[in-house]
């Protein structure tokens, strides 16, 4: 009778163990996602914040020194905020006044980043006629971007491909000759930069 009751006790005594061990691992996983769960959330709202409020502003990333940066910004938002600084009151010329204390290599890097954000430009510069393959082709790189009007001028895209009817091209000649400016600092390129000096006044 007296060992019944004992190993009655010590089932009972297991099973409070056994229950008691499940309570103890319960708890032990609750407090493991909570602390995976507030993690996240504060990641969250910390990258939210640093989104929102100035992190990718376009003003603050235009003046950073590194130009590599600059080029591997978050995209879409990041590329969009550049874009609307640059469309400011919906002229291109517009950017050219709001950037002009930027160092002199950052004001080419956005002019030409503004070209190739915008494919409406290129065909613009391009001509209803000009080639469209080679738009498509060059729309993802500000240096091709350049590289592309360059090549539209020679191919005669523009119609006559001179300086004078690069200079009726509907667009502010700032901004076209700027872009093509980039292209010419590495390539030294003769050609563009008759074009060049003849819409920026080089």
């Amino acid at each position: 009778m007296g060992r019944s009751d004992d190993r009655r006790q010590g089932q009972g005594s297991s099973a409070e163990l056994d229950e008691l061990d499940r309570f103890e691992s319960g708890q032990r996983r609750g407090r493991l996602l909570g602390v995976v769960v507030t993690l996240v959330v504060l990641a969250g709202v910390g990258g939210a914040a640093y989104f929102f409020l100035g992190g990718f502003d376009a003003h603050t990333v235009c003046r950073r020194a590194d130009l590599k940066a600059f080029y591997q910004l978050p995209s879409p938002r990041a590329l969009e905020a550049v874009h609307s600084v640059c469309r400011f009151e919906g002229r291109l010329g517009t950017m050219l006044e709001g950037i002009s204390s930027y160092p002199s290599s950052m004001r080419k890097l956005l002019i030409a980043r503004y070209l190739a954000s915008d494919l409406a430009v290129l065909n613009a510069i391009c001509g209803a006629s000009g080639p469209r393959v080679l738009a498509s082709a060059m729309i993802n790189s500000p240096a091709n971007q350049a590289r592309a009007i360059v090549a539209g001028c020679k191919m005669g895209a523009l119609g006559a491909a001179t300086a004078d009817e690069l200079g009726r091209v509907d667009l502010d000649r700032l901004l076209v000759g700027a872009a093509v400016f980039v292209y010419l600092k590495e390539k030294k390129d003769s050609a563009a930069k008759r074009v060049a000096r003849h819409i920026w006044g080089l």
